[in-house]
């Protein structure tokens, strides 16, 4: 049985005009390319698509400038006493004239008598932890900026450190002033056991913790600490003599340059250490002024005083 096409066209389909093949179409004769007119839909079915589209809503992007990351300028300072008659104003010399954000203070030998504001300098706050029993000698410190955010850890006391959490506007950081004396009355293992531990502390709690230890530590064996916890010592040359018994030790070594070394206005056997940022913090603006010394407003001036007398 034959097989037979049908073909089908739907009643709502309006017919169409066939293309003539058999015409052909000249470059000149313009005017008659083959076309094929079809169905087109209605004006009002395009009108509704373009309606739907404008559903969506445009963010307005807003670019602002993202501040860059703080990064205090640190200073080591063993000043063998802050209860010095000339400690006070050259710490505040000190500080004030290389620009310090925070500074690690180690023999400060200081005590319950002797008052935190009576040392501490204008524009800083400082925590302290002397020497207990009223022992001479000894005691850390930390010196920092008033207007960033300065928290003492808690942790043990059985030795002459003080951990503290330092917030500046955009960064936090954990920050240790240890002293070890040459003749410590317990084992030095001890002490870089309570070290090791509290960065564990510190680092189980904020795992991206910024650390820096600094002070002065008697040329303490601190290999093994600095293995355990990636620490790295920026202070490269010596610190007293010809040696080396002060330390800034950080996880982040990137953030810090190494440390330079100079004569401390504060009188002591020890060079301070200054350890700058590698990204210097931007400057901050200031507002100055002074009299207009034009004529116009000398004359004026002039005229005023005459009218007052």
């Amino acid at each position: 049985m034959a097989s037979k096409t049908l073909a089908f066209r739907r009643i709502a389909d309006k017919p169409r005009k066939m293309i003539d093949k058999t015409r052909r179409c000249s470059a000149p004769d313009l005017h008659n390319i083959p076309t094929v007119i079809s169905y087109r839909e209605p004006r009002e079915r395009h009108a509704k698509n373009r309606n739907q589209s404008r559903t969506l809503t445009a963010v307005k992007i807003v670019k602002f400038a993202i501040a860059p990351k703080v990064i205090p300028k640190c200073m080591v300072l063993n000043p063998r006493s802050l209860a010095k008659v000339d400690a006070a104003p050259a710490l505040f010399a000190e500080l004030n004239s290389n620009n310090i954000d925070i500074c690690f203070v180690s023999e400060s030998w200081l005590n319950q008598k002797i008052l935190s504001h009576m040392i501490c300098p204008d524009g800083y706050v400082m925590d302290r932890k002397d020497r207990p029993g009223m022992r001479m000698g000894g005691g850390v410190a930390i010196i920092c900026r008033n207007n960033w955010k300065i928290e003492v850890i808690k942790v043990t006391d059985d030795f002459e450190s003080i951990w503290c959490k330092i917030t500046t506007p955009n960064s936090v950081y954990y920050v240790a002033s240890v002293y070890h004396t040459s003749d410590p009355i317990y084992e030095p293992k001890d002490l870089l056991d309570f070290l090791s531990d509290t960065c564990d502390e510190v680092l189980l709690a904020d795992p991206d913790a910024e650390i820096a230890i600094a002070g002065d530590i008697n040329q303490l064996d601190i290999k093994s600490l600095m293995q355990q916890h990636g620490l790295h010592q920026k202070v490269n040359v010596p610190t007293r003599g010809d040696k080396l018994l002060d330390v800034f030790l950080t996880n982040y070594p990137l953030l810090w340059k190494s440390g330079r070394v100079h004569k401390d206005l504060v009188r002591s056997d020890h060079l301070v250490v200054t350890v700058q940022p590698t990204i210097p913090t931007k400057p901050q603006r200031r507002y100055v002024t002074f009299r207009d010394t034009r004529d116009h407003r000398k004359l004026a001036l002039e005229a005023r005083i005459i009218l007052l007398t």
